[in-house]
């Protein structure tokens, strides 16, 4: 009898002990290895506007972060893998069932050198754009297959490779093209006017490790961050 009141006794412990998704423990937020978004400090900490939007979320629901720098195709396979909690990043086909809350919008450009420009989709048949690895912004530019794509690690290296020419064009969000451009002393009249393909709202993302009760806590704060303009404060820190 002492032994079974003592199993049960063990099983209820365990029962009530909070998951990793739960608010007991830090959550593993994601930052996407590429300036604004994310970036290393020279103490190689992690900076940038999601970590940034991250710690006003954790302090707004009441939750602890842990902040891990990776490229976007690291991040998204750890968080379809269950070893990622969260991330912000635009929601493709494939990861649009782990969004969770609108965090921003940003325009997806693309950057010709300077003297070019694409008045029209059609226009960039023929030509080779440079993007960021891993990354899908307009879903009409990748399923272009006239259209050759060159990936590159950073907006730094196709931001350099259209100024000197070496390809046509650099996709990307206007928020992270321009910053790049402020952080490199690069100036816009070294390229051509932007072709403006879409505009599109950066989502939160949890794992299905995210409990719903945890989900509908991260929306909230969201929402709330979003009506104050919190999140919209980041974003002009980064660009002013």
């Amino acid at each position: 009898m002492i032994i079974s009141r003592l199993f049960c006794l063990a099983v209820a412990i365990l029962l009530a002990t909070p998951g990793p998704s739960s608010a007991a423990e830090p959550l593993s937020f994601g930052v996407l290895t590429a300036p604004p978004y994310g970036f290393a400090l020279d103490d190689k900490s992690v900076s940038g506007s999601n970590r940034d939007i991250g710690a006003l979320i954790a302090e707004k629901a009441g939750l602890t972060f842990t902040y891990r720098l990776e490229p976007l195709p690291r991040l998204v396979n750890d968080l379809k893998a269950g070893k990622l909690d969260l991330m912000i990043m635009f929601p493709t086909a494939e990861t649009r069932p782990f969004a969770i809350a609108e965090i921003m919008p940003n325009s997806t450009v693309i950057l010709p050198p300077s003297g070019n420009t694409f008045p029209q989709f059609a226009d960039l048949k023929g030509k080779t754009i440079g993007g960021l690895r891993g990354a899908v912004y307009d879903q009409q530019f990748a399923a272009e297959t006239e259209i050759r794509k060159y990936d590159v690690d950073s907006y730094r290296m196709g931001l350099q490779m259209t100024r000197s020419g070496r390809i046509d064009g650099m996709i990307g969000p206007d928020f992270g093209l321009y910053y790049q451009m402020k952080l490199e002393g690069m100036k816009r009249d070294q390229f051509g006017p932007p072709m403006i393909l879409n505009t599109r709202m950066l989502y939160l993302l949890g794992s299905n490790a995210i409990t719903p009760e945890l989900a509908t806590r991260l929306r909230t704060a969201v929402e709330d961050l979003r009506n104050s303009g919190a999140i919209s404060a980041v974003a002009a820190k980064y660009l002013d």
